[in-house]
């Protein structure tokens, strides 16, 4: 079953159709680009609110020289680490019950 589609932002009226190829963005859109990135908002939806390409927002951000964030969602717990995590978590969640065997490579050949 596929996922249902992610809401797509529609872009500001600000913004829209001031894309233009060798023009340099325009202060407000950099200041927009710069303050929402240090919010907490991602590449993608900068991109979509500003009605310019993720590649685009990415080299406003290299311009100014903001650190980006790494790919995909912050740690939940940050302060446990992985030891700490597997003795706290039920032995269940990581091994196979008996009759769910593993299958290696020799069940198949």
């Amino acid at each position: 079953m596929p996922y249902p589609p992610r809401p797509q932002l529609q872009p500001l009226a600000d913004f829209v159709n001031t894309n233009r190829s060798g023009v340099r963005p325009p202060a407000a859109l950099v200041e927009f680009v710069a303050a929402q990135y240090q919010a907490g908002r991602s590449l993608r939806e900068i991109a979509e609110l500003t009605d310019r390409s993720h590649g685009a927002v990415r080299n406003i951000l290299d311009r100014l020289g903001v650190q980006r964030r790494g790919a995909g969602a912050p740690l939940m717990n940050t302060d446990l680490d992985v030891e700490t995590a597997l003795e706290t978590a039920p032995h269940e969640t990581f091994l196979p019950h008996d009759d769910q065997r593993v299958p290696t490579r020799r069940d198949g050949d």
